[in-house]
């Protein structure tokens, strides 16, 4: 059992989970440790994928991939020849070659084809650390293959096709991730705040219909416990969030579901531009739970330790579907292999 617990993610269950229609978004915040090889880029590439998504512009599958070693190091057989590389699942993500771009409510300098092609060249960047400056022309790689516990290769000069790496969270890792901070992906608050958070322009049930991946709840810094980000150097105000996520200032749907700033992202000022993402990023919170004196009556699911009592409300659909995923990938990660028991034999004849 703790070994199984233990045990990251499969990119098999990632690609098997993903493609059951749940949020693309939760599973990979979830699931997903790195993405990329730096931290700082982290976000850029969950919101790359998310808003990418969004428009149906990718697919994710499971292959086969070489994750070769480097000659020096490649191990040998009993015989003393060079074994032949050896094969990894990958998670394989592929732009879309034909995509209906359809024309209306879109912003007033981009079209939708611009603005994927901007998506998928800011993940390409940040997964294969090809230049940051290489936006402004075409990106001609249209498949990213991930493995886990491979080396990542260091592209210069330009993208080029390879496995990269992703590392992938235990069950274990899945629930300290949750409640760790800074940034923790869940939020005890009490009543007063939950109702404050949850009435949020950004945070209206209603943008379910108009954003159906974005599964989560975005907080103002002030909601924030101060070590949910003790970092005083990225300086993100409520004014600063307001302006980014207040959907009223928007001018399109299609701006209020890319889940990241890429109208922002500036490849001059790629490191500012990162650090902002990941803050804005960590403002997220997948699951609320009501921290109160008394039973909250008629809750979802609620726990009592003796002093207060946490709680999920009814009728939050965002929390409960969270909750749910949770439960999910630990019951995966906990449920027993079998191997099949050994054929029973019966010697007949005696001893010669």
């Amino acid at each position: 059992m703790v070994s199984q617990i233990t045990t990251p993610i499969t990119v098999d269950s990632l690609a098997n989970l993903i493609n059951s229609d749940l949020p693309i978004t939760s599973v990979l915040t979830f699931a997903v440790d790195r993405l990329t090889p730096g931290f700082e880029d982290y976000s850029i590439a969950i919101n790359a994928l998310i808003a990418l998504d969004h428009f149906g512009a990718i697919t994710i599958s499971v292959t086969e991939a070489e994750a070769s070693l480097p000659k020096s190091k490649k191990p040998a057989n009993k015989d003393g020849s060079a074994k032949s590389n050896e094969t990894n699942p990958v998670l394989a993500i592929a732009k879309q070659p034909f995509h209906p771009y359809t024309g209306g409510d879109l912003t007033e300098t981009k079209t939708q084809a611009e603005i994927i092609q901007d998506l998928w060249c800011r993940l390409v960047v940040v997964i294969s650390r090809w230049n940051t400056d290489s936006c402004t022309r075409p990106v001609t790689i249209e498949n990213i293959s991930l493995a886990v516990n491979v080396r990542h290769p260091i592209h210069q000069g330009g993208a080029k096709e390879g496995v990269f790496f992703i590392k992938t969270r235990s069950a274990i890792g899945i629930l300290r991730a949750a409640t760790e901070v800074p940034a923790p992906l869940i939020a005890i608050v009490p009543k007063e705040k939950y109702s404050k958070i949850i009435n949020y322009n950004w945070n209206y049930k209603e943008r379910l219909g108009t954003c159906p991946n974005a599964n989560y709840y975005t907080l103002l810094p002030d909601d924030e416990n101060k070590m949910d980000h003790p970092d005083e150097n990225i300086p993100v105000t409520n004014e600063v969030a307001y302006k980014i996520w207040n959907f009223d200032h928007l001018k399109s749907k299609i701006e209020r579901c890319l889940y990241t700033i890429v109208n922002r992202f500036n490849p001059s000022d790629y490191d500012r531009s990162a650090l902002l993402e990941s803050r804005l990023q960590g403002l997220r919170r997948f699951v609320l739970i009501i921290e109160s004196d008394d039973e909250i009556p008629n809750s979802y699911v609620s726990y009592f330790d003796g002093r207060k009592w946490y709680s999920i409300d009814r009728s939050d659909e965002i929390s409960q579907k969270n909750f749910v995923l949770i439960g999910q990938f630990l019951t995966m990660q906990a449920t027993v292999v079998t191997t099949p028991p050994p054929a029973p034999t019966i010697s007949i004849g005696g001893s010669p």
